[in-house]
C-alpha cells in the first residue's frame, strides 16, 4: 500500500485530509514540520508528502526538501491559501492545491502524483 505523510498545523484540516485518503492509502498525520520530519525518518517508504506551505517553525518548502533527502522518490503536494501569489525560487512541489478544495480534488491530485492505490 502506498504511504502518504500529511503535515498541516491545522489539526482539523490534517485529519480531514487523512479521512479522504485512509482506506485507499496508508496515511500518517502530523501537525508541524519537525514532527513530520521525525515521522519521515522512521517510515520505510514515503510515496507522497502532503504539506501546508505556511506552518510555524518549518514551512512546507523546507520540509519537502528535507523529506526528499530521506525519501528521494517522494512526491510533494503543496497546499496553500496564497494561490498564485506564492512564488518560490526553488519550488519543491510536484503539484499544488489552492485552498479551499474538496475531497474529489484532493483524491484526483494524489492519484495523479502517485497513481491509484
Amino acid at each position: 500500500m502506498k504511504h502518504i505523510l500529511i503535515a498541516d498545523d491545522s489539526v482539523s484540516l490534517a485529519h480531514a485530509l487523512a479521512a479522504c485518503l485512509i482506506g485507499t492509502y496508508a496515511v500518517t498525520v502530523t501537525h508541524d514540520g519537525p514532527e513530520a520530519l521525525a515521522q519521515a525518518s522512521s517510515l520505510p517508504i514515503c510515496d507522497l508528502l502532503v504539506t501546508d506551505y505556511l506552518m510555524p517553525g518549518m514551512d512546507g518548502a523546507e520540509l519537502a526538501c528535507r523529506v526528499r533527502a530521506l525519501h528521494p522518490r517522494a512526491k510533494v503536494l503543496l497546499l496553500t491559501g496564497l494561490g498564485d501569489e506564492l512564488e518560490l525560487t526553488d519550488d519543491p512541489a510536484d503539484a499544488r492545491l489552492n485552498k479551499p478544495f474538496g475531497p474529489a480534488e484532493l483524491r484526483a491530485a494524489v492519484s495523479q502524483l502517485i497513481g491509484p492505490p
